[in-house]
C-alpha cells in the first residue's frame, strides 16, 4: 500500500470526524446519547480541532518522501494518536456499538500507518509512489 494512499485516506477520515466534532458537537453528543453538557460539548470541539489538525498534516504531507529521517515525526504522531484512541476505545468496547465502529476504523488506520512505520524503519526512503 502506498504512503500517498494511506495518508490521503487517513486525512479524509480524520477531516470528516474533525469537522463533525468541531461544528456539530451537540448533534453528535445527542446521537451518542451522552447528554449535552457544556463541558462535553467543549471537549468534543477540542478533540475535533486536534483531529482536524492531524488531517491537515496528513493531507499536506501525502506527496512527500517518507523514510530515513524524512517525515518520521509525521508517522510517529499518527501512530501515537491511533494507538491512544484504540486503547481508550477498547476500554469502552464491551456493550457499546458506537465504540465498536470507531475501534474498527482506528484499528484499520493503525494497521496502515504501522505498515508505513515498519517500512520506514527498514529502508532509506519511501516515496509517494510506493
Amino acid at each position: 500500500m502506498s504512503s500517498k494512499l494511506i495518508l490521503t485516506l487517513t486525512a479524509i477520515i480524520y477531516a470528516l470526524v474533525g469537522l463533525g466534532l468541531t461544528f456539530a458537537p451537540d448533534e453528535i453528543a445527542g446521537f451518542l446519547k451522552t447528554g449535552t453538557s457544556p463541558m462535553l460539548v467543549l471537549l468534543l470541539q477540542l478533540y475535533g480541532g486536534a483531529v482536524l489538525t492531524i488531517a491537515l498534516l496528513n493531507w499536506m504531507n501525502k506527496g512527500n518522501y517518507i523514510g530515513g529521517i524524512y517525515n518520521r515525526p509525521l508517522i510517529m504522531a499518527n501512530i501515537s494518536h491511533c494507538f491512544i484512541c484504540a486503547v481508550a476505545l477498547l476500554k469502552t468496547h464491551f456493550g457499546n456499538t458506537h465504540a465498536d465502529v470507531s475501534l474498527s476504523i482506528y484499528a484499520v488506520i493503525l494497521l496502515g500507518i504501522g505498515l508505513l512505520f515498519f517500512r520506514l524503519m527498514n529502508s532509506t526512503t519511501i516515496d509517494a509512489t510506493n
